[in-house]
């Protein structure tokens, strides 16, 4: 009998590794990351932002509301296959 392992927990092993490859970016950073989001098929963490995150160039900015519904400005990077994002003061 072979043993298969299901798609869905393969998925979620290559979200696993991925957003262990962008902790480990991070932490050579020096970045904080407040949060891992799994759930989409891309990961996100949230970080604290620095200015190594600042200085960034492969990074773009966007508008979105938060918990209280009240509009804030994030930035967003890739590393690592995982979205990164932290907020800005406008």
């Amino acid at each position: 009998m072979t043993h298969r392992t299901p798609r869905m927990n393969q998925l979620m092993g290559r979200r696993l590794i991925d957003a262990a490859n962008a902790l480990d970016k991070l932490n050579t950073l020096q970045v904080e990351v407040l949060y891992i989001d799994l759930s989409n098929a891309i990961p996100l963490l949230k970080v604290r932002g620095n200015k190594a995150l600042n200085n960034d160039n492969n990074t773009w900015t966007r508008a979105r509301r938060n918990d209280t519904g009240q509009r804030i400005n994030v930035k967003r990077s890739n590393i690592a296959r995982c979205f990164v994002e932290w907020e800005v003061q406008p």
